[in-house]
């Protein structure tokens, strides 16, 4: 098949589609060119493009923007390096926006772990006390919701599977709605410790959020790991279900009035777990496929 490189990493197909290659699958490419814009020939095997090759002879003014890099990097390309090195290449940022691909799921996908960890260590600063650790509660928190969905749009886009940006926009929500009524419960849960009546209906509520929530995560986990086929996926949910039948537990304890001691660690630790084994999965995946 015939198709125009798009950037590095994604090519335009004949056929309309867009194609996703390896930088070792281009073949016949010349240190310093750039190859945006330019005709290749290259097989289609499991909805990735190999055997990529240049047609048409770079232009002179390609070769001046090569020449001219060190003024004008973001219209050049740097050497053809590896693809554990792609972050090297400056031209492969403006493809972490505009052209999706593994790389840039890799990329954004720890970038979002590492805010929702500092977010989660930011928490107990915002729940005893304002100031700064407040502000940055809020905007380390933000920016892991922004950089999620813009995971699962990244997914979306190369696997063509939508029902994990849905599961995750669902997520949200559900978590939404739970911290606001959370909010509400703090206050109830006070007076209920001084003689008051103990909250039932909302903490129902809550419960039955929880377990939508559960759920939606169960789905998510599950989606993933077949659109990536890795298993590591797995066994972050594994852990992340371990965690939450631990929350739970303490919860049916709270309502019983008695303390969960032990029961608080186990859920942190498998908590810390389930993150350090999605971090695992997303460095270990290498290939997205379609399922109908």
């Amino acid at each position: 098949m015939k198709g125009k490189i798009l950037g590095a990493g994604a090519i335009s197909g004949d056929d309309g589609k867009r194609y996703y290659y390896e930088e070792n699958e281009l073949k016949n490419a010349k240190e310093g060119q750039n190859i945006e814009g330019l005709e290749v020939d290259f097989e289609v095997i499991d909805g990735k493009a190999v055997g990529v090759f240049i047609l048409n002879k770079p232009s002179f003014s390609s070769n001046f923007s090569s020449l001219n890099a060190s003024f004008n990097a973001s219209m050049t390309n740097l050497p053809n390096i590896d693809t554990k090195f792609v972050f090297l290449d400056f031209n492969a940022v403006k493809n972490f926006i505009f052209a999706p691909n593994i790389h840039s799921m890799k990329f954004f996908a720890l970038l979002t772990l590492i805010c929702y960890l500092i977010t989660n260590l930011l928490a107990k600063s915002f729940v005893y006390g304002g100031g700064a650790s407040a502000a940055f509660f809020y905007i380390f928190g933000i920016l892991s919701l922004v950089l999620g969905l813009w995971v699962n749009y990244l997914l979306f886009q190369t696997s063509s599977d939508k029902k994990p940006l849905v599961y995750f926009i669902s997520c949200v929500i559900v978590v939404a709605v739970m911290g606001i009524l959370l909010k509400t419960l703090a206050d109830s849960l006070m007076m209920s410790m001084f003689g008051g009546r103990l909250p039932y209906f909302k903490l129902t509520l809550i419960v039955l959020l929880f377990i939508a929530y559960a759920v939606l995560i169960l789905l998510w986990y599950i989606r993933v790991g077949k659109i990536t086929n890795e298993k590591f996926f797995m066994y972050s949910l594994y852990a992340q279900l371990a965690s939450y039948a631990c929350l739970i537990i303490m919860i049916i304890m709270l309502l019983c009035r008695e303390e969960f001691g032990i029961w608080y660690d186990f859920a942190v630790i498998c908590a810390i777990a389930s993150s350090a084994l999605l971090a695992v999965a997303w460095l270990k995946f290498r290939e997205i496929h379609t399922i109908n």
